[in-house]
């Protein structure tokens, strides 16, 4: 029986320990492992949802994103990081092709808490995953609306300035408070519009007018017509009220990913001298 009891013991010392190191060892993998999917490069055009969309690599995203606290006005500021946003991030075709092509489904080695959802949760979020983070979404450079104005949305909080999600049918924008007035910003199209959410939605001319400027097409701007007047947009305080749960799960896991090798590695390490 004692050599029944030790071979168990052994057995659960190794499974243990090999755990562990294991995913230790993925972990430290992933710190050498790039952000962004090496396809993104070459991706054909028609897996985005604008032509010729993706024109920014992580690190030239990185760079600007550290000059804008070079930008002295607000105004200034918003304008520069909306631009930004809209350079930095491919909008994607997000259904077309298989999530793990440009890292829908976040890679093991990033995280293998969030890997492990996205295959075997069944939840669709996990699978075609988000981030909350806007720093890893511009690493990833892949997103589509929501990404484009969640990211937006972190990036004016830091600097204080005091914006909201809009979500309503078909699309998400950002409004911010800019030296006293509200301004609509669409981060996705690449449109400031300096004027607020409201007035946008009861004047169409606003919105021609903007998205015309950028060179939009008339059916392009017709369909966002319809989108702005006719949706019924849900106001979100930053992107913690925009999607709490994973917006914390997030967070937590990224911890947990470090925390749980190490913890089961001393577990081992427990159970040896136990034995002993």
């Amino acid at each position: 029986m004692k050599g029944l009891s030790d071979y168990f013991i052994n057995t659960v010392f190794v499974i243990v320990l090999v755990s562990g190191v294991g995913l230790l060892g993925l972990n430290v993998y992933g710190v050498f492992m790039p952000d962004r999917s090496p396809l993104l490069a070459t991706a054909p055009s028609e897996n985005f949802r604008f032509p010729n969309d993706f024109s920014m690599d992580s690190k030239e995203a990185e760079i600007k994103l550290a000059s804008l606290n070079d930008v002295s006005s607000e105004s200034g500021f918003v304008i520069r990081a909306n631009d930004l946003v809209n350079k930095a991030i491919g909008h994607i075709e997000w259904e077309q092709f298989p999530p793990d092509i440009y890292y829908q489904t976040i890679p093991i080695w990033n995280n293998y808490i969030l890997y492990f959802m996205g295959e075997y949760s069944g939840l669709e979020f996990y699978e075609r995953y988000h981030f909350a983070d806007y720093k890893r979404s511009l690493k990833r450079g892949i997103g589509v609306c929501g990404d484009h104005s969640m990211i937006l949305s972190e990036i004016l909080r830091e600097k204080g300035i005091q914006n909201s999600i809009v979500a309503f049918d078909g699309h998400v924008v950002v409004e911010a408070n800019i030296e006293g007035s509200l301004w609509t910003l669409d981060p996705d199209f690449g449109v400031v519009i300096k004027s607020s959410f409201q007035s946008v939605k009861h004047q169409p001319g606003l919105i021609k007018s903007a998205y015309g400027g950028e060179g939009y097409s008339d059916s392009e701007i017709r369909a966002l017509v319809s989108t702005y007047v006719n949706g019924h947009p849900k106001h979100f305080d930053g992107v913690r009220h925009f999607i709490t749960k994973r917006y914390y799960f997030e967070q937590v896991s990224y911890y947990l990913i470090w925390l749980i090798p190490v913890l089961l590695i001393l577990l081992a390490i427990y159970i040896r001298n136990k034995a002993k």
